[in-house]
């Protein structure tokens, strides 16, 4: 049976970054495809299985649910409803993006296989950061920790801010070995066990990766692991 998903709402940036001041943050919608699609929009924790009826979180979409013409851009308004702002470091929640395309007006031959409509859901992460933080998020980079023991490596973020990593690598005699991808949370130690035996107990090994900053974009960063 031949399969096809179909998908293709994307937004103008990868992330949403509040300060607790802000009231509402701006995002442009644009769906790809050559037909309609209604969306519904939801902010919550990152439960898996919430909906926009149980969402629990202080960021809110509005419309919630809209619909959006082939190539049209629609603009969204992200509110924040919270009554208090986070104190020590930075929040995270997650903007949902339902889309349901239309059911195909024509039957599909059966030599052709059967299409599969797909109700797509992809997420944003959306952060909310406190006005006021000892640790200004240009210096990011300076507050991570490596230590490589053994053959375990502690990455520690001693920073309030959320930290995504991507394409984290030890390098040994010019060769790379990747070994870890994702996002530690503030104050936090994510261990690594390392399974390649050449890298275990030498010495000079250099660590390479990239974190993403608020843009979105990969910056860079290498040191030698103590």
């Amino acid at each position: 049976m031949l399969q096809t998903a179909l998908a293709g709402v994307v937004a103008d940036r990868s992330r949403i970054i509040f300060a607790a001041s802000d009231r509402d943050q701006g995002l442009s919608l644009v769906n790809i495809n050559d037909y309609p699609v209604m969306v519904q929009l939801w902010v919550d924790d990152g439960d898996p299985d919430s909906g926009p009826e149980t969402a629990n979180a202080p960021i809110l979409p509005y419309p919630g649910l809209l619909q959006i013409a082939p190539k049209e851009r629609k603009h969204i308004n992200l509110l924040n409803i919270a009554e208090q702002e986070p104190e020590k470091q930075e929040q995270l929640y997650w903007l949902n993006v339902y889309e349901v395309p239309p059911t195909p007006a024509k039957n599909i031959d059966e030599t052709e296989g059967q299409l599969l409509i797909v109700a797509l859901r992809t997420q944003m992460k959306v952060f909310v950061r406190p006005n006021k933080l000892a640790i200004d998020v240009l210096d990011l980079a300076k507050w991570q920790s490596f230590i490589l023991k053994d053959n375990m490596l502690s990455i520690e973020n001693k920073s309030p801010y959320y930290v995504t990593y991507q394409n984290l690598s030890l390098s040994f005699k010019g060769r790379d070995y990747a070994i870890f991808q994702g996002m530690l949370a503030p104050y936090s130690v994510e261990t690594v066990t390392i399974t390649e035996s050449e890298l275990i107990d030498q010495l000079g090994l250099i660590l390479k990766a990239e974190y993403i900053d608020d843009e979105g974009n990969a910056q860079p960063l290498a040191l030698t692991v103590n």
